[in-house]
């Protein structure tokens, strides 16, 4: 019986989406200026929001940095005062739940650090979190639906926990992290829109990281996959149940799965997401693939 409520009580979470994963934006004077979600479909990859605070600089030069994953208590869930103090209780505790965090990534130019102060490479551990960097994330705004790529401070982030997942170095200027971002937040925005539990932020940084980490095991499931991936049985129940049969007898005859029920989410690498628009002069192959692979380093941004 318990079991059922809670497929019920996911079920009408799914299909509502009232409270998006995601960084939330409804502050004065940010007013977003963007295409409706029905049309990000058709768009050119430069036409894809970028937004960012007054005292975020980007860079033009290629340099060596550091990137962190970093999760955070979605904000959505703490607001005014009472909000702000008991997310100052429970967020620690928060922290050690990915799923239900608001996923973003760090790219800072300081070498990273034990809690000691010792240099590591020692990726996917937890380090000590740098006090400068550039944070990447997915914004959803409430107010007109816009969803854009998202740019902060480091040094101002409302969130700045003591310790962070260590991903790796990157070697790419800012022009071609943004470039990176744009294509997965289209790619968000190409599916079925974006949804609270089934293509988020989380989403997002999954594909960001891959794109630039490969080899990098996530620091946690996302909240879609939870559960057996619950929120997605609704979607389609023939599929679902396909799903759970070939998951069964695989126990019995080594039959290979079906088609996963979050195919939708599998990760597509940045060349393959490259199609061409012939009205755009910056949205096509050539264009693209030198911004992504770094041909074009040391040009200045357009934003």
């Amino acid at each position: 019986m318990k079991f059922l409520v809670l497929i019920s009580w996911l079920s009408i979470l799914q299909a509502s989406s009232a409270v998006p994963l995601g960084e939330v934006q409804e502050a004065a004077g940010e007013k977003i200026q963007g295409p409706t979600p029905d049309k990000y479909r058709g768009l050119a990859l430069e036409q894809i929001p970028v937004t960012h605070h007054d005292n975020v600089y980007l860079a033009t030069d290629t340099r060596v940095r550091y990137g962190y994953f970093l999760g955070r208590p979605v904000r959505r869930f703490f607001k005014g005062k009472v909000g702000d103090a008991f997310q100052s209780v429970v967020g620690g505790v928060l922290e050690r739940f990915p799923p239900l965090l608001h996923w973003a990534v760090l790219i800072t130019d300081e070498l990273p650090a034990t809690e000691n102060g010792h240099p590591t490479s020692d990726i996917g551990d937890k380090l000590s979190s740098p006090s400068t960097g550039l944070v990447i994330e997915l914004r959803h705004d409430t107010t007109s639906h816009i969803v854009s790529l998202n740019l902060k401070n480091w040094t101002t982030y409302q969130w700045r926990p003591k310790q962070l997942v260590y991903l790796g170095p990157v070697n790419r200027t800012d022009a071609e992290l943004v470039t990176i971002g744009q294509i997965y937040i289209r790619e968000i925005l190409r599916g079925e829109s974006f949804h609270a539990f089934r293509r988020n932020c989380q989403h997002f940084i999954t594909w960001y990281i891959h794109a630039i980490w490969p080899d990098v095991p996530l620091p946690g499931p996302r909240v879609d996959q939870l559960f057996g991936k619950l929120v997605w049985w609704p979607v389609n129940w023939g599929k679902t149940g396909t799903w759970m049969w070939a998951k069964f007898t695989r126990l019995f005859n080594g039959q290979k799965d079906t088609e996963e029920v979050d195919a939708a989410t599998k990760f597509i690498k940045v060349a393959d997401l490259l199609v061409p628009d012939p009205t755009s002069v910056k949205d096509n192959p050539t264009t693209l693939a030198k911004k992504a692979s770094g041909e074009e380093r040391g040009k200045r941004a357009n934003w």
